[in-house]
C-alpha cells in the first residue's frame, strides 16, 4: 500500500503490482532473463504465496512446541532441526521455506495474524467447553426434577443424585486429562524427530 495506491485496489491490482515488483528484481529478472524462472500469472502468484504462508505458519508452531519444551542445553539451530524433524512427522512433508520462515517469524503484521488465529482456535475450544458443561449442567437439572423433590426424593426412589458441583469437576478433569494427553503426544512426537535426527548422524559419520 502507498500513499498513490491507497487501500482501495483489488486483488487483480494489487498481485499484479506484486508480479511486476517481484520481475523486476534484480534475482528474478536475472533467472527469467536465463530461462530457469517463468513469469506467473497474478492468481498463480497469489495462490502460491497462500500455500507458503500456510506451510511457514506451521513450521513457527512446530518451532514453538518444540523450545516450549525448554530442554537445557538446546540452541536455537537444535530448536529448528528438532521443528523440521516435527513439522515433518506431523504434515508428512519437509518444510522448504527457510527463508520465508526468518522473514515471516519476525514480521509484525504476520505475527498479528498468527495470534488472530491462536485466539479463534482459542476460542473454539472454550465453546465446546461450555457446550459441554451446560449440557451436563441441563442433565443435572433434569434429573433433580423428574421424581420427587430433591436429593432425598432421588435417593428415596434409587435415583442416584448429581451434584452440579461434581459435575463440574469431572468436566475440569476431562479438560486436563486431554492437556496431558496433548503433552504426551507432543513429547512422543519430539522423541520419534530426537531418534530420527540421531540416526540420520550416525549415518552422515559412516
Amino acid at each position: 500500500m502507498d500513499a498513490v495506491t491507497g487501500i482501495s485496489q483489488t486483488a487483480e491490482v494489487f498481485w499484479t503490482r506484486v508480479r511486476t515488483r517481484m520481475e523486476e528484481s534484480e534475482v528474478i529478472a536475472a533467472a527469467i532473463k536465463a530461462g530457469k524462472y517463468g513469469s506467473r500469472s497474478w492468481t498463480s502468484l497469489k495462490s502460491h504465496f497462500g500455500d507458503l504462508s500456510k506451510k511457514a505458519s506451521k513450521f513457527i508452531r512446530c518451532v514453538k512446541k518444540v523450545k516450549s519444551l525448554r530442554e537445557s542445553g538446546t540452541t536455537e539451530r537444535d530448536a529448528l532441526l528438532k521443528a523440521q524433524e516435527l513439522y515433518h512427522v506431523e504434515n508428512n512433508s519437509t518444510f522448504e521455506y527457510q527463508a520465508c520462515y526468518v522473514e515471516r517469524s519476525v514480521c509484525p503484521k504476520f505475527r498479528k495474524l498468527m495470534q488472530v488465529s491462536n485466539k479463534r482456535k482459542s476460542l473454539k475450544l472454550c465453546g465446546e467447553n461450555a457446550r459441554d458443561s451446560s449440557a451436563a449442567n441441563e442433565g443435572t437439572t433434569a434429573l433433580s426434577s423428574t421424581s420427587g423433590e430433591g436429593k432425598g426424593a432421588k435417593e428415596a426412589n434409587g435415583v442416584k443424585y448429581s451434584n452440579p458441583k461434581r459435575s463440574q469437576e469431572r468436566l475440569q478433569a476431562r479438560a486436563v486429562k486431554a492437556q496431558e494427553n496433548l503433552s504426551s503426544s507432543m513429547a512422543s512426537k519430539t522423541e520419534v524427530a530426537k531418534t530420527r535426527l540421531r540416526i540420520r548422524e550416525e549415518q552422515a559419520l559412516q
